[in-house]
């Protein structure tokens, strides 16, 4: 009887262990990338898309490529600069001297401090480097941290030139 009893129990415990289900694992939602104007390329490659489609089968509830170049991109390079400035995290370093240097009043500099000991024109061209390749010319008194920029388009990198310029 007792031996009975144990099986009928031991039954009992699995049939009410196999009723409950461990929930199901709730799995992270796919990175959407913001409608910002720098995701514009990768949006035409196919990349940043649900299920990684090709532009043209964008949701109906996300703008085309078309209307997000129309009502992103500002009317001068200079505010569309700023734009992407924000956008891309300069303003966090740039905004304190003691992280990365101000950039008002840099553009026009005769004699811009290097790192190395050099001098430097602080023109446009020195800029854009600064941008695309932010290690080759180091500003003085501050560390080689600043990332690259070189996957940037061309236009967007001459917005950024442009802002910098007018600060």
């Amino acid at each position: 009887m007792r031996s009975l009893y144990t099986l009928s129990m031991s039954l009992l415990v699995i049939a009410l262990l196999s009723g409950c289900q461990r929930p199901a694992t709730v799995g992270a939602p796919e990175p959407q990338l913001p409608n910002y104007p720098d995701n514009i390329p990768l949006r035409a490659r196919g990349l940043g898309l649900p299920g990684g489609g090709a532009a043209g089968s964008a949701p109906a509830n996300e703008p085309t490529q078309s209307t997000q170049v129309a009502s992103a991109k500002p009317a001068s390079p200079e505010e569309w600069g700023k734009q992407l400035f924000n956008q891309h995290g300069c303003v966090s370093c740039h905004s304190n001297k003691q992280v990365a240097p101000l950039l008002e009043g840099l553009y026009g500099q005769a004699a811009h401090a290097l790192a190395n000991g050099s001098t430097i024109k602080a023109d446009e061209d020195y800029i854009r480097e600064s941008i695309i390749n932010p290690t080759a010319k180091v500003a003085k008194g501050y560390p080689p941290i600043m990332p690259s920029f070189s996957h940037l388009p061309k236009e967007e990198v001459d917005a950024l030139v442009a802002y910098i310029k007018s600060l």
